[in-house]
């Protein structure tokens, strides 16, 4: 196991950095915060160096924790947790960025009203396939929100909802294009669950969603028993759409080799959850649990061919690169690690 040395250090994002999008050589940072003026979005530029320099810096819906290009790569929809809503923003010239719209959500009547859902909490903004659809997981309202987008002027607005179970808490989701169907899959935060739907197109930019699969993030029926603590996270694609995987955090149901090569105690460890998708029907077939490398994986991304998966563990101030096969879907051995403070998120650059 290789051990990584980190070539460059910013705080250019703010105190507390959430989530990372690429654009070509630019990228968009959002700093979740505590307070209104720490809640931002800021565009970065990393020179040949590795020094990384802020571009401009824009207000946000409060507790950003995700973004998405939309709009031919001109547009970047934000999710704001703590303050229940999204923004839009025209990231055209990246040295300044510009508000579209700014949409608060209200929490529908017979919610839970408990814990994370005592009000909204957009959690993810989601683009599905043709680009014309915005999709955002609504952890408070148990309910995914979808948006129809127009990308001659940037504007979204409202096109229905995906009702989930109460108390589910929609986390994030991801959609999955097949030769001839396409399915969206979204992770229940409160439940541990994953729930998939047939999407289907009509006249008029019209989307609709026939559920199709339900089962917990381990692969089993839903309602069946979980390590204790579980808490799921995010939901990945791999490159070549043929697995869906998602992390399952705080549960240290496994172990992993120890980073440091001179100590052989193992160290414990959350799954990454490797599921094969069958095209035809949408159903999702548990494939593989595999160890992480350390504990709290809010995130986890794949190299652009499959070959390697970065993952977070987030309590243990650590990412982890695990091998894989990009031709069954199953990861090996970490290959390396890098010692970070409170890693949130990692992405590759290798496109």
């Amino acid at each position: 196991m290789q051990v990584l040395t980190p070539l460059a250090k910013s705080d250019a994002c703010g105190p507390t950095p959430s989530w990372l999008t690429q654009a070509g050589d630019i990228l968009y940072c959002t700093d979740e915060g505590f307070t209104v003026t720490n809640t931002a979005l800021v565009s970065l530029d990393i020179d040949s160096t590795g020094t990384v320099v802020r571009k401009d810096k824009k207000d946000v819906v409060i507790g950003p924790v995700s973004s998405v290009l939309f709009g031919n790569g001109k547009g970047l929809a934000v999710a704001g947790y703590g303050g229940g809503g999204i923004t839009t923003h025209n990231i055209s010239n990246p040295n300044a960025l510009t508000l579209l719209q700014n949409i608060t959500f209200a929490l529908p009547p017979g919610g839970t009203g408990l814990g994370a859902q005592t009000q909204s909490r957009a959690h993810h903004t989601v683009l599905d396939p043709t680009g014309n659809f915005l999709l955002v997981p609504d952890l408070g309202s148990d309910l995914v929100r979808v948006f129809s987008v127009n990308n001659g002027t940037l504007q979204i607005a409202e096109a229905g909802t995906i009702s989930l179970p109460r108390g589910s808490g929609p986390r994030h989701g991801v959609f999955v294009k097949g030769t001839t169907k396409t399915f969206f899959y979204v992770v229940t935060e409160l439940t541990n669950n994953i729930f998939g739907y047939e999407v289907t197109y009509g006249t008029g930019k019209t989307i609709s969603f026939v559920q199709v699969h339900a089962s917990n993030t381990h692969g089993e029926p839903v309602g069946s028993a979980l390590p204790n603590n579980t808490v799921a996270a995010e939901i990945s694609l791999s490159p070549d759409s043929n697995f869906i995987v998602v992390s399952s955090r705080l549960e240290m149901s496994l172990q992993s080799p120890n980073p440091d090569p001179t100590n052989a105690t193992m160290v414990a460890s959350d799954p990454l959850i490797t599921f094969s998708i069958q095209k035809d029907t949408g159903k999702l077939a548990h494939l593989q649990t595999h160890a992480l490398g350390g504990v709290n994986p809010r995130h986890f991304s794949f190299n652009a061919n499959g070959t390697l998966v970065a993952a977070v563990a987030q309590a243990d101030n650590r990412v982890s690169i695990i091998s894989r096969d990009p031709t069954n879907g199953l990861l090996g051995g970490i290959v390396a690690t890098v010692s970070v403070g409170g890693p949130n998120m990692v992405i590759f650059d290798d496109a």
